[in-house]
């Protein structure tokens, strides 16, 4: 067969030679050799599950380095390997014509990918390429990283079936940041991780089309709260967030208020459940001193103690669009016993309090089951007598729960009142 190949490389008229069911291991590439090198009309060739080897697809590469008309290659399911990817590598290097590359299950592995990464960083046609099933891992994944940050013309890369934990976000940085129309990715159930994560935290900040991002049931902790921080730019349409029970903790937190920072359009605020603490809550402030939107937070069941309280109410002393903000407690039971959510004492309530004396748009403050006694009710008295306000804060709500029993098991309420009540004391007082 090299004999014949030698031949037909000077040959200018055969244009089909079928040489299939031959044992020779260079029949197929011979054949298409032929074809690439003459048939001038030729725009697909499918040799999928071939057998072609890594040394055969010389044969093959010394035809396509010409070629002026194939658009779509499908080598899907050969034995390329290394050296076969190699030889590949050098053509897609100056090849101006190839717009469509299958190399799935092609056993290439990380080092064959290194060599068609940096292929791939000087290509400017090729705009789908399929490597799935290459047992490409992370380094892999990282050398794809890394040469197609400039490249603007691929639009997909298939890492599906690869073991490396980078490879889908790694494809979908790719395809986020190349394809102008993208409204809607779903990367759900793909075991992303934060690892992962950080492979589209650059993509992101760039891109102005996607709306929706589905990131659900993936380990990563972050993923919640970019698949927010995306909708919150891009999707202007976006009124209420609900992210209820997502344990976004302090750093996704982060992430998220930075994002509402300067956004125009979200007035309702779901983060029930999400373990922030006060760190959380500290960006959370910085956020309410800018955003001019939002009019309705709730915080229930996290982890907010004084300190939040205090950031809490430094940022509500100058705030001019909060109505509602929820921050009531829970007690749960776990194999340690029982604990609480939120727990804000008289000192966190005085710090709020603080807050309301000057806060002319809050209508709506519930501290349930806190540790809120005697004095921290006082507080809010004061402080709503101070306030002039016509119909400031209708609705105060102070059912706390402060003292728990060990030995019996049990929580008794020592105080439950409505601003109602307390707003009608205060005219019986005057």
């Amino acid at each position: 067969m090299q004999y014949l190949h030698d031949t037909f490389k000077e040959n200018k008229t055969l244009i089909k030679l079928n040489l299939e069911e031959n044992p020779g291991s260079y029949c197929t590439v011979v054949s298409a050799a032929i074809q690439m090198y003459n048939d001038k009309t030729i725009t697909k060739m499918d040799l999928h599950g071939k057998s072609i080897g890594g040394i055969t697809m010389k044969v093959l590469t010394d035809a396509l380095i010409n070629n002026e008309t194939i658009i779509d290659l499908d080598l899907s399911k050969n034995k390329i390997g290394i050296i076969g990817t190699k030889y590949l590598s050098d053509v897609l290097q100056t090849n101006q014509t190839l717009i469509k590359l299958d190399l799935s299950q092609n056993k290439i592995g990380d080092i064959g990918i290194k060599d068609l990464a940096g292929a791939l960083k000087d290509n400017k046609v090729l705009t789908i390429l399929e490597l799935a099933y290459n047992k490409i891992r992370n380094n892999g994944a990282q050398y794809l990283n890394d040469a197609l940050k400039e490249n603007k013309t691929l639009i997909k890369l298939n890492l599906e079936g690869n073991p490396g934990s980078c490879c889908t976000t790694v494809s979908a940085a790719i395809q986020i940041r190349n394809d102008k129309v993208l409204t809607t990715l779903n990367l759900s159930q793909n075991q992303i991780d934060n690892n992962g994560m950080q492979y589209l935290y650059d993509v992101f900040k760039e891109n102005k089309t996607l709306i929706q991002l589905n990131l659900e049931e993936n380990p990563g902790s972050y993923c919640t709260t970019m698949s927010a921080a995306i909708q919150i730019r891009n999707n202007k349409a976006l009124v209420t967030l609900d992210l209820s029970n997502n344990a976004i903790e302090d750093i996704g937190a982060q992430q998220l208020f930075n994002s509402l920072e300067t956004n125009k359009t979200i007035t309702e605020l779901n983060l029930q459940e999400n373990n922030i603490s006060d760190i959380g809550i500290r960006y959370l402030a910085d956020m309410l001193r800018n955003n001019e939107t939002i009019t309705s937070i709730d915080l229930s069941k996290n982890k907010i103690k004084d300190i939040g309280a205090k950031y809490l109410g430094d940022a509500l002393q100058n705030n001019k669009t909060l109505t509602k903000l929820i921050l009531d407690s829970y007690y749960y039971d776990d194999d340690h016993g029982d604990k609480k959510t939120n727990i804000i004492s008289d000192i966190g309530a005085e710090f709020l309090a603080n807050a309301l004396q000057n806060n002319r748009t809050l209508t709506t403050l519930s501290l349930q089951s806190h540790q809120i006694g005697d004095i921290g009710a006082q507080h809010f008295a004061v402080a709503l007598q101070n306030n002039k306000v016509t119909n400031f804060l209708s609705h105060l709500i102070l059912t706390n729960l402060d003292c728990y029993t060990l030995d019996t098991q049990r929580i008794e309420p020592l105080q439950q009142q409505s601003i109602d009540q307390t707003t009608r004391s205060f005219e019986d007082e005057r």
